[in-house]
């Protein structure tokens, strides 16, 4: 099958399908297999605790901020300058109750951690 109403061209053939953008050189290829047999629940995991979180401000300029947070496990780390903006950069777990971001410019802000 071929779509030309937005210059994208579309290839499916059954279980691969290959898309290309002209607009953006953007090429995807999405491989489908047939479906898998269906899987088995296991038990149900520990609740935790609504305050297994942590916020972390960065008041000063750093180009490397040392999180000790204290929460037991390795969570996830959401990064923010001081505008609000999302920072992507490397986040380093040292340990479960410690990490490190490092940015290659220094910055402040907030990092929200659960």
């Amino acid at each position: 099958m071929m779509s030309d109403a937005s210059n994208v061209i579309e290839v499916d053939s059954g279980f691969q399908q290959v898309i290309v953008d002209p607009a953006t050189s953007a090429v995807s290829i999405i491989n489908a297999g047939p479906p898998g047999p269906p899987g088995i629940m296991g038990p149900p995991g520990p609740s935790g605790a609504a305050s297994d979180s942590h916020e972390h401000v960065q008041s000063i300029q750093s180009s490397s901020w040392v999180i000790n947070h204290n929460l037991g496990f390795k969570p996830n780390v959401t990064i923010f300058d001081i505008s609000g903006a999302l920072i992507e950069d490397a986040i380093i777990h040292k340990t479960i109750n410690q990490v490190e971001l490092q940015f290659l410019t220094p910055r402040v802000g907030t990092a929200r951690l659960s």
